[in-house]
């Protein structure tokens, strides 16, 4: 067991935790580790407690597509040259599984365009940020370059390759050219829709 700290947010702002001494700190009723705490929180010295998983070694896989963590969230999607797309989903999510080689279709598309950045989260094991207002999954971000904390924009678009594109191509801050597909290559955007959300 820990103790924590968790401070309301103000008008728009996130919910903060603040991790204090655990159960070991505090065995036999020691006092001292509590009010070093306590005290260290009232003089800001105490950074949010964010769950997050390791650092992945290659961030971007082979598709282009750029897992985040807790740790990394707001360093890539708050950097105000990026136009960033966020889906935050679940491994045991069915409709998350349908969306993936959507998605990767996607990451192919993007990768070579360093403005706009297509990201994934497993919000189980990372903790998403307030503003996202994840409440069933796959939930869809977008994070418009050209301001830092920025304000998440809900995707209301077509779930299919098409569809994403048609979304960054009308939302994003910084505008950007993709490379035209060899037409002998170029297979029919016949991807399944994966509108549905399985609720938590």
């Amino acid at each position: 067991p820990c103790m924590f700290v968790v401070k309301a947010p103000e008008g728009q702002g996130q919910m903060q935790k603040f991790k204090g001494p655990g159960s070991e700190e505090l065995a036999g009723g020691s006092e001292a580790a509590l009010k070093k705490f306590l005290s260290d929180y009232f003089e800001g010295k105490v950074e949010s407690h964010k769950k997050s998983e390791e650092v992945p070694e290659e961030p971007v896989d082979k598709n282009g597509v750029t897992t985040l963590v807790g740790k990394t969230f707001d360093e890539v999607v708050n950097d105000p040259a990026l136009d960033v797309l966020v889906e935050f989903y679940a491994p045991w999510c069915g409709h998350c599984k349908q969306l993936a080689p959507i998605y990767d279709k996607l990451g192919k598309e993007f990768r070579e365009v360093d403005t706009v950045v297509i990201a994934k989260m497993d919000a189980t094991a990372n903790d998403a940020p307030e503003s996202a207002g994840v409440k069933g999954f796959p939930t869809l971000k977008f994070y418009k370059s050209g301001t830092k904390d920025k304000t998440p924009i809900d995707f209301d678009g077509e779930r299919t390759v098409k569809g994403f594109k048609k979304f960054l191509k009308k939302n994003v801050g910084t505008p950007y050219e993709l490379k035209k597909a060899d037409k002998k290559k170029k297979k029919k955007d016949g991807d399944d829709d994966a509108d549905k959300k399985e609720e938590l």
